[in-house]
């Protein structure tokens, strides 16, 4: 007869005695979760639920340049995807090289970019997104700070470390939100979402480079200055979050809550950093963790009870969290050696970093367990050996080690939901197949067309937008070109051409990434031939990008002409069919669309975020990027 097993008993401490060395100890913390601890504190979770496979990326150059690594392949994030064994498709990367989460502006990718690309909007009005509000997007991968604290000499460390930690607050809830109300929201029917506002809120337009949206609700007295939120009557008790915006120095207000739903307190947007550091707007966002379903149906009053002389209070969006949130990843900052803190005009160190990780894990501990850190900084430890030359960026063994930390800090994570743990890590975020098109190096390449032509160059402000589709991860374009077919006899043209991405394959471009010709108009000699742009040097991920060129100057006496492509794209990114909405609307056909065109655009740079309104257009002047 077989002897019966006996069952491990193991009682649940939150925090087991420190093993002896050699030794490990294994225990049940206090949400019921078997881990072990091993003589050096690390700790890791025996059962732990799956691996997020959908990612979304927000960071500086960690995470998009090739400063430090030969290819794209071997940055930080690229490892840690290949060691999640996450596909190209499902890792959307908003990252950018000298990115600032302090910083407004959407391409500057700090805390506006994350609110203008992670939306949890309502699809047209509608209110379908209702309870269980459910946890939207993917798991997210954050990487700033040292930009933040090394290049705005306006502001002492207390101070960027201030704003820093506002406005990483305002990121973090943002990606755990399931379902956002801007300011201006107003739903198809009824009125769930929506707020009201008293006669002392005013509509502020344009502001999608430091909003969540494109407008924001301004007061500059206290007269009649109330916003109403009222709980969705299917309210569970999430978080709620509230967004207000705070301009730089004295300029802001105070914000006291009340209402039926029981919420005091107040909120300051005054002095929240100084003039003249070069930021205007930070996030300042506050979160209401106590209310539960029995608030549902009940109202948050704001009411503006301060205001600063000449000072404004914005209100920009209010949202709920999911109760089941999204995995997060934050990095912390690692340090530099003297030669990377000499790139940066700030005089700072190894304790300014260690402050800076100090407010960052201070900000994280007002979440739960579906927010970690990932500690690069122990990982490269200051250590040469994994920092090239430039003493900032990881070379290929430090970025595999900083992705390890990663790795390491998503089995950190604890679901807030314990009896389906899973259900929080595989998050109901967008996946997309794959297909591949490899480019030959030393070639030109340009969007898939199918007929050229021979055209002039149009007028002064035209401009095209036409896709580009990258597939491959190691693909590195060093120039650009336009082919003039006939000479100019007087005078030769300019162009203004760049790069604009588009990471979520919207099908429109998005935020600038790069313009090649940022210092002046590239200049067209009269001769005719192949004009080109060298110097450039672009690491493309796989994703869907788009070649915009401006005209400038059109060339005088004897006009010039250029190569024309015409469509369709080869891709079927361009749209055939157009319609006018409404009754009677029909379709407009377009046989061969190619490119977006707008025109009247001016000579200037290229706008930072690509304009609204273009049309389709069947041709368009042919633009070749050449791959090193």
């Amino acid at each position: 007869m077989p002897k019966p097993l006996a069952p491990i008993r193991l009682p649940r401490q939150a925090t087991p005695s420190a093993p002896a060395s050699g030794f490990d100890a294994l225990y049940m913390d206090t949400n019921g979760k078997l881990l072990r601890l091993d003589s050096n504190g690390a700790k890791d979770y025996i059962s732990k639920p799956p691996s997020p496979q959908i990612w979304y990326a927000f960071g500086h150059s960690y995470l998009q340049y090739v400063s430090g690594t030969v290819f794209t392949t071997g940055r930080m994030d690229q490892q840690f995807r290949q060691m999640l064994d996450v596909e190209f498709t499902n890792w959307r990367s908003y990252a950018k090289a000298g990115a600032h989460l302090i910083q407004e502006g959407r391409q500057q990718a700090g805390w506006a970019k994350v609110m203008q690309e992670v939306t949890h909007y309502q699809i047209g009005g509608q209110n379908i997104h209702g309870a269980p509000y459910w946890t939207d997007n993917g798991a997210y991968l954050l990487c700033w700070g040292i930009n933040d604290i090394g290049a705005f000499t306006g502001l002492t460390q207390a101070q960027a470390r201030a704003a820093f930690q506002q406005a990483l607050r305002a990121v973090l809830a943002r990606c755990r939100t399931s379902v956002v109300w801007d300011d201006n929201y107003v739903p198809a029917s009824g009125t769930v979402g929506q707020p009201t506002y008293g006669g002392g809120f005013t509509q502020t337009t344009g502001t999608s480079d430091f909003s969540s949206g494109s407008t924001l609700r301004d007061a500059t007295s206290t007269t009649s200055a109330t916003i109403t939120l009222t709980l969705p009557s299917d309210y569970a008790g999430e978080t709620v979050v509230l967004q207000f915006i705070a301009n730089a120095g004295v300029k802001g207000g105070t914000i006291t809550f009340s209402g039926t739903a029981g919420v005091t307190g107040a909120l300051s947007t005054s002095n929240i950093f100084p003039t003249g550091a070069g930021i205007a707007q930070v996030p300042v966002v506050k979160r209401i963790t106590t209310l539960t379903s029995a608030n549902a149906g009940q109202t948050i009053i704001c009411t503006v009870t301060a205001i600063d002389s000449g000072g404004t209070v914005r209100f920009d969006y209010w949202g709920l969290e999911s109760k089941s949130p999204n995995p997060i990843l934050v990095c912390n900052t690692a340090r530099l050696t003297s030669t990377g803190y000499a790139n940066y005009p700030v005089s700072f160190g190894d304790t300014d970093v260690a402050a800076l990780n100090t407010a960052v894990a201070s900000v994280v501990a007002e979440f739960d367990g579906m927010v970690q850190i990932a500690d690069i900084d122990s990982a490269l430890n200051k250590n040469a050996t994994y920092i090239a030359s430039d003493g900032l960026h990881p070379n290929e063994i430090g970025a595999g080690l900083a992705a390890a930390a990663c790795y390491n800090a998503v089995n950190q994570f604890v679901p807030v939901n314990s009896t389906y743990p899973s259900a929080s890590m595989t998050t109901a975020g967008a996946v997309a197949a794959a297909i591949r098109k490899p480019r030959f190096a030393n070639q030109y390449y340009t969007t898939d067309f199918q007929s050229t032509s021979v055209q002039t160059l149009g007028a002064v402000g035209d401009m095209y937008a036409m896709p580009f589709v990258v597939t491959e991860a190691r693909e590195i374009y060093v120039r650009l070109a336009i082919n003039q077919v006939t000479a100019a006899t007087t005078t030769g043209s300019s162009i203004r051409w760049g790069i604009y991405e588009d990471p979520e394959y919207k099908g429109y471009p998005q935020c600038l990434w790069d313009e090649a010709t940022i210092g002046g108009a590239a200049s067209i000699t009269l001769a005719a031939g192949l004009k080109e742009q060298t110097g450039l040097y672009y690491p493309l991920d796989p994703g869907l990008w788009w070649i915009v060129v401006k005209t400038t100057v059109v060339g005088g006496g004897t006009v010039p002409t250029y190569t024309w492509m015409g469509g369709p794209d080869g891709w079927g990114i361009m749209p055939k069919l157009g319609a006018t909405v409404g009754a009677g609307a029909t379709m407009a056909v377009n046989q061969n669309p190619i490119a977006w065109y707008l025109s009247g655009q001016g000579t200037g740079t290229l706008p930072s975020v690509f304009p609204s309104g273009a049309t389709v257009v069947g041709s368009c002047p042919m633009i070749g990027l050449i791959k090193a």
